[in-house]
């Protein structure tokens, strides 16, 4: 499954679902539990099925811990628009000013990072991007130690609920199972992905059917992370004129035309 997923740093989202894959244990699927999770996704694969384009945007809390022991806590805001078999256009604010913006219009990536006013262009990929590529570790690499999110649900959206249900059920080294949602003021299925230094989880609303709530914890000898986000809208629709996905990073930016990906992990 290709996984589309703009990283924090090593510790974050991207580099934990490639440990993830990387597992050597047969999964560990509690197939009693699981049927409310196989439900939820079916549902969405359904709502996904017709429409084209997704637009959703988030709330994000970051709170990360070095391995020295300092603490950050950071609040992200999220625009993302994702059109079918690989656009997107996101964007990443904190108190209205944006951090960062990925663009893809099908045929180009930008990835442009404010922070160091430097960005990335790349042939498109396929559908979403799988973290682990070469293309994902170079994101990881422009995104630093701010910059990031685990934008689930347009991967969801692009790759397919089905497709990404199977991966989940099929991932070693995975403990995976799903329960109604706690500590939340509305009816929701929880899907958690426990990988040990990496747990996901994702709810699912009982109402609407879409994704309402992404979490995870992640930690390695480099610190730890954990994220919060809370979708806050959710449309669909079909295909989106040409320039909704149209990005050309600010006047003076830096093009990185050689960024040494991260040393593999074990």
């Amino acid at each position: 499954m290709k996984r589309f997923v703009v990283v924090i740093s090593s510790v974050a989202i991207a580099i934990a679902f490639a440990v993830v894959a990387r597992g050597q244990n047969a999964p560990t699927v509690d197939s009693a539990s699981l049927k409310a999770g196989g439900d939820a996704f079916t549902r969405l694969a359904t709502l996904y099925k017709a429409p084209t384009s997704l637009h959703y945007t988030a709330h994000m809390t970051l709170q990360g811990k070095s391995a020295a022991g300092v603490a950050t806590t950071t609040l992200l805001d999220e625009d993302v628009i994702a059109q079918k078999p690989n656009k997107v256009l996101i964007t990443i604010s904190q108190d209205g000013k944006a951090l960062g913006t990925v663009a893809c219009d099908g045929a180009t990536l930008t990835a442009y990072n404010s922070m160091n006013n430097k960005y990335i262009k790349e042939p498109a990929p396929e559908k979403a991007i799988d973290g682990s590529s070469p293309l994902g570790k170079k994101l990881d690499k422009l995104a630093g130690p701010v910059l990031g999110a685990c934008n689930l649900e347009d991967t969801i959206f692009l790759d397919g609920p089905d497709t990404v249900w199977t991966f989940l059920t099929n991932t070693p080294g995975v403990a995976l199972h799903s329960a109604p949602a706690a500590n939340t003021d509305k009816p929701g299925t929880d899907v958690t992905v426990d990988a040990g230094k990496l747990v996901v989880h994702v709810v699912l609303d009982t109402d609407t059917g879409y994704v309402d709530h992404v979490s995870f914890k992640a930690a390695d000898d480099k610190g730890s992370m954990n994220a919060d986000e809370t979708v806050t809208k959710v449309t669909t629709g079909t295909d989106l004129p040409a320039a909704t996905f149209t990005y050309a990073p600010p006047a003076g930016a830096t093009l990185l035309t050689d960024v040494p990906a991260p040393a593999p992990t074990n």
